[in-house]
């Protein structure tokens, strides 16, 4: 098993997820629900497994904390990537293994997405803010933890009837525009640009909601920050 965190949790993973000992079960996302999601499909089983939530690891107050677990594959002509969603809270990830890429967007008043493409890597945390949509794209094997809102439901539908983002992050590193979308401004930015726009600073997100809940109020009352 390979040790990701020691404290305030001890996150193992090796095949499998262990908090502090305990195996815990996922919800898998497969190929069969993501194909119409992807520039391409590919020649697939609808029963290929492309990433693993799990749900719940940890909850302080209101404030639920989850692990995803991306498979390095490419499907098609793209990265490996999440479902994408989108509600009116903010959230924080950190990457704990690997290389991943964000495609945030929001709809402009005349209809336009524009796209925040944001590069992370191990260590790095992003906050996203309230009402961005969100997809996460593995360029490798990736395991992030992210802190949410407990009650925050979760919008996929805008994912689902346009066939995924804005944009597309292809396995060679290119964008391609989705033409479901009238698309706006893209732009490439990094995590700490973002977080500091909003006034947000966060070294280690596990340690720091756990020895300060308090200072993650925001994520259930986004009007303290936002």
């Amino acid at each position: 098993m390979v040790v990701l965190r020691e404290r305030p949790l001890r996150i193992e993973w090796e095949k499998e997820l262990k908090i502090n000992g305990e195996v815990r079960s996922p919800l898998v996302r497969r190929y069969g629900e993501m194909k119409a999601l992807f520039l391409e499909e590919a020649e697939w089983g609808e029963d290929k497994a492309l990433y693993y939530i799990y749900r719940k690891i940890h909850q302080e107050g209101e404030i639920r904390v989850d692990i995803t677990v991306m498979k390095d594959e490419v499907v098609g002509r793209e990265r490996n990537k999440t479902y994408g969603h989108s509600h009116p809270y903010p959230e924080i990830y950190q990457v704990l293994k690997g290389k991943v890429l964000f495609i945030l967007q929001k709809e402009r008043s005349d209809g336009a997405h524009d796209a925040l493409l944001v590069d992370c890597s191990e260590g790095e945390v992003l906050i996203i803010p309230p009402n961005y949509g969100h997809v996460m794209v593995a360029k490798e094997e990736a395991i992030t933890v992210n802190a949410v809102y407990a009650k925050a439901q979760n919008n996929y539908e805008e994912y689902k009837r346009k066939r995924g983002a804005a944009v597309y992050y292809l396995s060679d590193g290119n964008i391609v525009q989705n033409t479901n979308y009238l698309l706006g401004e893209v732009v490439r930015t990094g995590a700490e640009r973002i977080n500091r726009a909003v006034g947000f600073e966060c070294k280690d997100l596990l340690e720091e909601l756990y020895r300060s809940p308090e200072s993650f109020a925001f994520l259930e009352r986004p009007k303290i920050l936002f």
